[in-house]
């Protein structure tokens, strides 16, 4: 814990305290707002091949900013010193905090040093693969060499203006394939299929009716696998609807899918032998476009804990739930019918937590055909032990299983598992990770009333995730207008690092009611705003063995007519660092 505490807390030392920057249309091309947020620069910020002066930006900032009329375009400058995976993810701009309303749709282009386009994407809104970004803000995904390169943003239409969010995160390379030049089809025909790995994704391009993009890859040792087709994450003009099929060494179909994805893309599931296969991706009749497909391995069920006998549901209806632990697999069926109990059939899985933690539960199909056929599509609940929902999700996991995260408190949970309709029946694979790679934000309570009557509240933004190697947005609001505040962030709420045990009253210090409630390990201070609100950024490094890691936070308010200490405390939070999308 020594090592994680020290990278950390050397990139939160990296991070100047949070202070007044120029205002708009002085700022230099990098400059800090007054919330520490990376801020476009003055106009005209676009391309430099018109006479523009792009803003600087780097690997793992976030930026805010603004198309004010009707056809702005902004451009980012960012330079990487070695190859990397990039991904460039918009988001709603600072509109709930005074400034101007929120873009609400935007298009993001990628070009080289040269104004060359290398990657693009315009609304991305598949939930697969736990995307972060949905409805109709972007998320572009490219691989890069070393250089210089531009970041673009407009909104989609020039009646749109407003403000949004820009995330740069670079990742270690590898993970996306472009597709061969054609012929990139059979190898029976003469063609050569682009080499792809178990755990990368390709991107690829029907061109013309009747085009096959034909995908060849190894499986050394019996695999689970799940092999998916989604949109492309780099360029426009998305198929929509592919078809995906299978074929083993000699040319083989061995399995086809249409619509078994989010929407109209494909998934197949399947446990495969050692050898070598193609996987064969299409346009559904006349169909042509971009499109993206990805291999990853899926959890085999070999030591998954069975589910117990029928009626293993509801407990209020007197059925026994079965036991399952943080960490391990559960192998369920739904038989008979899908849908909600008593027509449908329902498990119900119990646990136990034993210290507070971040817990995620996702569904896969089991891909053992020995064992019968694997659902495919799910919902999933979590409730406590007062039967209180805590977590809900029917598609936002895998395809159309299931992904729901909370964060829980010592005690019995269970967690739901149905089909979602009443045809959605067969085997099923359940993780239960605590603690795990899934970034999470968690209100906690507690605060005290400031003189406008409130106690300041602690959020986070739609969109915005604990990701490492992004920068995390806390927004404080709440508070009375132009207040001053400090935000607190360490590494427990039971203990501070100085060894007072919290949560530590300031009744003694003339605040009643008020608490200090984290480890006030690093502090950032703020004005907020005329309305009361005061964002915070956090930037997290990009290092993976810190998945999982929690920081609690906190903000404290000057507010001199609140009582004798003129200070009130806001609610805490926990926020939950994450490696995976």
């Amino acid at each position: 814990m020594n090592t994680l505490h020290s990278i950390l807390v050397a990139a939160f030392a990296a991070t100047p305290l949070f202070g007044h920057g120029p205002e708009s249309g002085t700022e230099s091309p990098r400059s800090p707002s007054p919330f520490n947020l990376v801020r476009e620069g003055a106009e005209p910020n676009g391309s430099p091949n018109t006479g523009g002066t792009p803003t600087s930006i780097a690997c793992g900032d976030h930026a805010e900013g603004q198309i004010q009329t009707g056809g702005d375009d902004d451009w980012w400058q960012f330079t990487i010193g070695q190859a990397a995976l990039l991904q460039a993810v918009t988001g709603p701009g600072l509109g709930a905090f005074g400034l101007p309303s929120p873009l609400g749709n935007t298009i993001v282009e990628v070009r080289d040093s040269a104004f060359a386009l290398v990657a693009t994407n315009d609304d991305y809104t598949l939930a697969y693969t736990s995307a972060i970004v949905r409805g109709s803000f972007s998320f572009c995904e490219v691989e890069l060499a070393p250089g210089t390169y531009y970041v673009s943003v407009r909104a989609a239409t020039a009646a749109l203006t407003g403000t949004y969010s820009l995330d740069l995160r670079c990742a270690a390379p590898g993970l996306v394939m472009m597709e061969w030049a054609e012929p990139n089809g059979s190898p029976f025909n003469s063609e050569l299929p682009t080499p792809i790995q178990i755990g990368q994704q390709g991107d690829g391009l029907i061109g013309t009716q009747g085009d096959r993009d034909w995908w060849s890859f190894l499986v050394g040792s019996p695999t689970a696998l799940i092999i998916e087709t989604g949109p492309s994450l780099q360029r426009l003009g998305n198929i929509g609807d592919p078809i995906l099929e299978l074929r083993d060494s000699t040319g083989l179909s061995i399995a086809t899918n249409d619509d078994g994805g989010v929407g109209a893309y494909s998934q197949i599931l399947i446990t495969l032998q050692p050898g070598q296969y193609y996987a064969e991706v299409g346009g559904f009749g006349t169909l042509t476009g971009t499109y993206r497909i990805l291999l990853y391995q899926a959890p085999s069920g070999i030591g998954a804990t069975p589910e117990a006998s029928e009626p293993n549901g509801d407990p209020r209806s007197s059925a026994t739930p079965t036991p399952i632990a943080c960490g391990q697999l559960g192998a369920g069926e739904i038989v008979g019918a899908g849908g909600p109990a008593p027509a449908g059939d329902a498990d119900w899985w119990r646990f136990t937590v034993t210290s507070p933690t971040w817990v995620t539960a996702y569904t896969l199909g089991d891909s053992n055909p020995a064992l019968g056929a694997p659902i495919g599509d799910t919902e999933l609940w979590i409730y406590n032990s007062s039967y209180v929902q805590m977590a809900y999700d029917d598609d936002n996991g895998v395809g159309l299983f299931s992904e729901a995260s909370a964060w829980l408190t010592p005690g019995t949970y269970y967690v739901n598992v149905e089909g979602y309709g009443a045809g959605d029946v067969g085997r099923y694979l359940l993780t239960l990770e605590c603690g795990g790679g899934v970034p999470g934000f968690a209100r906690l309570g507690g605060g005290c009333a400031g003189t406008n009557g409130f106690a300041p509240a602690m959020s986070a933004r739609s969109y915005e995730q604990a990701l490492l190697g992004t920068t995390f947005v806390i927004d404080v609001t709440r508070t009375p207008a132009n207040a001053l505040l400090s935000e607190f962030v360490g590494f427990s709420n039971t203990m501070t690092s100085s060894g007072i045990p919290l949560p530590f009253s300031l009744g003694v210090l003339g605040a009643p009611g008020c608490q200090l409630a984290c480890d006030p390990l690093v502090s950032l201070t703020a004005s907020a705003t005329a309305a009361g609100t005061a964002p915070f950024a956090l930037p997290l490094p990009l290092t993976t063995n810190l998945a999982g890691l929690v920081l609690y936070a906190q903000a404290m308010v000057v507010d001199p007519a609140a009582n004798a200490f003129g200070i009130t405390s806001s609610e805490s939070a926990a926020v939950i660092l994450g490696s995976r999308f």
